[in-house]
């Protein structure tokens, strides 16, 4: 189970640092602020990136000691107590990037409001709209 995991969190990684996972039905943060708009689930995404990353290693790894430890005849004495911790572990990796994705992807909407509407971009990072305030 976090072989599955880590592996599909290795390709959510993959597709995310590579910027081709594009807005869809089944994976992703798929929330109304990520929806909205193209640079808002990019946004989303590279924020949490790092967050996603971490769980694939941390799912692969758990896996890999649990395969160790079946053909080394471990009991389950130990593996059911780090078997539940690695999936609380894995859970909180997953749920707790969402409000910091969810701000990127209202930051990426607003920015996308102002400069779509008559606003530019300035060279220190900050927008104006189009009566000139940042």
């Amino acid at each position: 189970m976090l072989l599955v995991i880590g592996v599909l969190m290795a390709a959510f990684t993959l597709k995310i640092s590579r910027a081709t996972l594009h807005r869809n039905d089944w994976m992703g943060i798929r929330l109304p602020a990520t929806m909205a708009s193209d640079e808002a689930w990019q946004a989303a995404h590279r924020r949490v990136l790092p967050w996603i990353a971490a769980t694939a290693v941390l799912a692969l790894v758990v896996a890999i000691v649990f395969l160790i430890a079946a053909v080394m005849g471990a009991s389950d004495r130990w593996t059911a107590p780090l078997l539940i911790g690695s999936l609380v572990v894995v859970t909180v990796l997953v749920v707790a990037p969402v409000p910091s994705a969810l701000r990127a992807a209202q930051d990426a909407t607003y920015w996308d409001a102002i400069v779509g509407n008559g606003g530019q971009e300035s060279e220190c990072g900050w927008c104006k709209d189009r009566w000139g305030l940042s």
